[in-house]
């Protein structure tokens, strides 16, 4: 029987031969698993069976421990330093760590994922991501408060970094605008002046527009000024339509995606 090693830490594992469905060769996809997780930093660890699954990833442990549960493998890294692998990730190309999010170019979601469409999960069954996002106070929802929680909404939305303007599920921005007094900047219109009753030597101009001159409505002719007190309003023209902008830049869409079952973020 021939033997082959994990690439990092050189652990041994046993020669399946042809039975690809035996216990053995999930036994080496752990190896594999654990193996990739740790990296080549702690090649000189040494397994040791713990006593029961740690409760946190800070619980107590020696560098080298191991055990596991129903859902995860757990591995003590360092003194008091644990580190998860989920069966679900073992052998399973798309396994992402949980709450990792991607974009694709396809509607069929992948094992262990969801679309990220606001909808509300159930915390027992995601039970990975509700601790993830219960830790942070639940920043996309706290769903019906006890039995479930949401997932972000990230329909004909797009991503932006959080920071020190925007926090974890902040949300904002609109697709069109129309802009506000405020936001329009300094210009100027074209306007006219409106008379009501003008008269200089007896043509009238009865809402006409005094549009060239004063001359042109107060001293026909005459060659003399007509003093006497007219009345009239300063009309502005109207300009644009008062329609929304456009306020997107160039994009194209994808399916975002949560990672629901996979690495565990510690």
């Amino acid at each position: 029987m021939t033997t082959t090693a994990t690439s990092n830490l050189g652990w041994l594992k046993p020669d399946v031969g042809t039975e690809l469905d035996s216990w053995g060769v999930l036994l080496n996809n752990i190896f594999d698993a654990i193996d990739a997780d740790l990296g080549a930093a702690d090649t000189q660890l040494t397994l040791a069976l713990a006593s029961a699954a740690p409760s946190s990833p800070t619980d107590t442990g020696v560098a080298g421990q191991i055990t596991w549960d129903a859902n995860y493998i757990y591995v003590c890294i360092s003194t008091n330093t644990w580190r998860a692998i989920p069966f679900t990730a073992v052998g399973n190309s798309n396994a992402g760590i949980v709450g990792e999010t991607r974009i694709i170019t396809h509607t069929t979601v992948p094992t262990g994922w969801l679309a990220e469409t606001g909808q509300a999960i159930n915390r027992t069954t995601y039970s990975a991501l509700n601790s993830l996002y219960s830790a942070m106070g639940y920043p996309y929802g706290s769903g019906d408060g006890s039995t479930t929680f949401n997932l972000r909404d990230m329909r004909d939305r797009m991503n932006i970094g959080s920071g020190t303007t925007y926090s974890l599920g902040d949300t904002g921005g609109a697709a069109t605008h129309t802009l506000t007094e405020d936001e329009m900047p300094e210009h100027t219109h074209a306007a006219q002046l409106k008379g009501t009753s003008a008269s200089a030597d007896g043509t009238s101009v009865n809402n006409g527009t005094l549009a060239e001159s004063f001359s042109d409505a107060w001293l026909e002719g005459a060659g003399s000024f007509d003093s006497t007190a007219r009345s009239g309003s300063i009309v502005v023209d109207n300009t644009g339509s008062g329609d929304a902008h456009n306020n997107l830049p160039p994009y194209s869409a994808g399916l975002s995606i949560v990672c629901v079952s996979g690495l565990a973020p510690i």
